[in-house]
């Protein structure tokens, strides 16, 4: 589908009954009271968010309120440029992903939408916590917005205001503890910043200004292990962050001039699951693993490129780690996976796919299908599943 879009929205049928028009708002604006009082209260039995379950988000099949021409009921199309992250778990099957100025949740079960509306632009990027409990998105433009959501629910915790009023936010990412979140800006010289976002405080917890010469970074993640150390990408260069406090350091390591053969542009790096190495593809085929060093008590650790793989011939487009298992997508609509050596396990090669442009897995196994299996017929190895 093409990307950015347009979304469409359809009014309701009985716009035209004026005479209970009054009688609705006025029960409407009764219910809204009733909510805003009980989510003032807090965390506690009272919130939606407190005691909401992956169950709790249900298709609004009740009439909007008529205070409004038009309502959005659908969104169609998709941004292609964006990734699209599964929130499935053992009770729902969901998909979330961008359609111009909102966010969407997808319940394939029910086939129904969750349209997160708030951006007053197109959202330009978008993120998901490791649990699938909160989702981030953020948009570019004049009075850019970074709002945190509640994919249970569908309702939004928090809403930051101009983090980024240079151009917008042209990338998120929230560590595997979900307490704080990173955004990079869209500006010439773009800004990383930190920020906790479970307090009420209106600055970063710290910021940087990474130099143009570096190029677009359009792509973050935090360490896995550790929530000080985070990694970015452009297509020329590799960038590792480490911050305390409120200072902040980053470091581009030559990886052009360590190998002698071409390396490639560089579509997409992580860490490794144990975050002492972290590994970088490209558009040539090409693995690159840079190993994480050790360094004194106080002092940033340093990062060394140590290996430069050949992978495959076709381009790879994305690269993600689940069970352990790398996982990546090519330019021929490939998906394959590698265990920690390199070695491949298995390849999706026979679906006629477009190239890969995002992978994404959900946080838990799928349940059994009930067959029971005798203690002597299985096999004591580590399971592999393909999502």
């Amino acid at each position: 589908m093409a990307e950015g879009a347009e979304t469409e929205s359809f009014c309701d049928e009985n716009v035209g009954e004026q005479s209970s028009v009054g009688e609705q708002v006025e029960t409407e604006l009764q219910k809204a009271s009733e909510r805003t009082e009980g989510e003032e209260e807090g965390p506690g039995p009272s919130s939606q968010v407190y005691t909401a379950t992956s169950l709790s988000l249900k298709p609004d099949m009740e009439s909007h309120l008529l205070t409004q021409p038009l309502t959005l009921n659908w969104a169609f199309g998709i941004n292609k440029s964006l990734p699209v992250f599964s929130l499935s778990d053992e009770d729902r099957l969901a998909i979330l992903y961008a359609c111009s100025h909102v966010a969407v949740i997808y319940e394939h079960t029910s086939t129904s939408q969750h349209l997160l509306q708030g951006h007053c632009n197109p959202v330009s990027c978008l993120c998901v916590s490791e649990d699938r409990r909160w989702i981030v998105t953020a948009d570019k433009g004049r009075e850019s917005l970074v709002i945190i959501w509640d994919s249970y629910t569908g309702i939004p915790v928090r809403t930051m205001f101009d983090c980024h009023p240079e151009g917008g936010v042209a990338a998120v990412a929230l560590s595997m503890d979900s307490k704080y979140l990173a955004t990079v800006g869209a500006g010439t010289v773009q800004r990383v910043c930190v920020w906790d976002w479970t307090n009420e405080t209106d600055g970063p917890e710290c910021q940087v200004d990474i130099s143009p010469k570096l190029g677009c970074q359009k792509h973050i993640l935090f360490n896995p292990t550790d929530s000080h150390q985070l990694l970015s990408n452009s297509s020329s260069h590799v960038l590792f962050y480490s911050w305390d406090k409120e200072t902040m350091r980053y470091e581009a390591p030559e990886i052009s001039k360590t190998f002698r053969t071409p390396v490639g542009h560089f579509s997409q790096s992580i860490f490794h699951i144990g975050g002492m190495q972290a590994f970088s593809c490209t558009l040539a085929g090409n693995m690159v693993v840079l190993d994480v060093l050790r360094s004194g008590a106080g002092q940033p650790r340093a990062v060394k490129p140590t290996k430069l793989i050949p992978l495959q011939r076709d381009g790879i487009t994305v690269m993600t780690m689940s069970d352990r298992c790398i996982v990546t997508g090519d330019v021929n609509g490939h998906i394959k996976f590698y265990d920690e050596n390199f070695k491949i396990i298995s390849c999706l090669a026979d679906f006629n796919l477009d190239p890969i442009t995002s992978i994404s897995t959900s946080k838990e196994f799928p349940t059994s299908s009930g067959v029971a299996y005798t203690e002597d017929c299985v096999l004591n190895t580590a399971p592999f599943v393909s999502r």
